[in-house]
């Protein structure tokens, strides 16, 4: 009798290699994964993130792994999966955002708006910075503790990262009756310091979708640093394990993301 099992793991920000500090539009981008079993003998197969299309910026898949591997008791597997993007105006057609578990929207939420926002004779832009700065104001960046990010935490919390942010804003704004949707991806600072992966959100105030960071910030923009997308949708590594045997499956997975240019 084989036994099946699928893990989901969050990929989390852990240590990045950065090489070059030009300011060249294109991006070799290597996402890196050590997955190491800790359990008995069976088969694994490894669903990586891939890229998901944006009208912001070109990518192209050069290289990506085999998905299925037989394992034994102590193995341990690198994938890498790789792209080169150029940061550039596409049509291409973006998938369909699918709400992160955090997104949510109760009746915390919208007593909030109501105290942010205490009428509708303001335009769509006073309210998105309205917004903006009151999530500036009342959250306090911690990434002391690992936990799922959620709005309705981070409201009540005042605490939280990039995501519990974007998160709470996204909430914010929609509650509000503004479009607003979270987005994934890297951040790369001017002094080439690389935050995988990181959280903004993307919002509609009349003039199509444009992006917002959330973190220190009171613009309705991006802030001074190089963003590349990788998708609304959280990135997961995703393991299905098989074995004839009933052992339970253990991994260890670690991540590393190069940039270079």
């Amino acid at each position: 009798m084989k036994l099946l099992v699928c893990l989901v793991m969050t990929i989390c920000s852990l240590p990045v290699q950065v090489r070059a500090a030009d300011q060249a539009p294109r991006y070799e981008i290597t996402l890196e994964v050590r997955v190491s079993n800790r359990g008995g003998p069976g088969y694994i197969e490894v669903e990586l993130p891939f890229m998901e299309p944006s009208q912001s910026q070109r990518a192209e898949l050069k290289r990506k792994p085999q998905s299925s591997y037989a394992v034994a008791a102590g193995d341990r597997i690198n994938l890498s999966l790789n792209y080169e993007v150029k940061l550039e105006t596409t049509s291409a057609s973006e998938l369909p955002a699918a709400d992160p578990p955090g997104l949510v929207t109760d009746p915390d939420i919208t007593k909030a708006v109501t105290m942010i926002i205490p009428h509708d004779r303001i335009s769509p832009r006073e309210k998105a910075l309205r917004l903006l700065n009151f999530v500036n104001d009342w959250m306090t960046y911690d990434d002391s503790e690992r936990k799922t990010p959620n709005a309705r935490e981070a409201l009540a919390m005042r605490r939280g990262v990039c995501e519990d942010y974007a998160l709470l804003y996204a909430a914010l704004c929609r509650a509000a009756g503004l479009p607003a949707r979270v987005v994934y991806g890297l951040r790369k600072n001017n002094k080439a310091e690389i935050v995988p992966l990181h959280a903004w959100v993307e919002i509609d105030i009349g003039a199509g979708w444009q992006p917002v960071e959330t973190v220190e910030h009171t613009q309705l923009s991006l802030a001074d640093a190089t963003y590349i997308f990788w998708s609304r949708t959280r990135p997961e590594i995703q393991i299905k394990w098989q074995s004839s045997k009933a052992f339970a499956p253990q991994f260890d997975v670690e991540t590393t993301w190069k940039v270079s240019r």
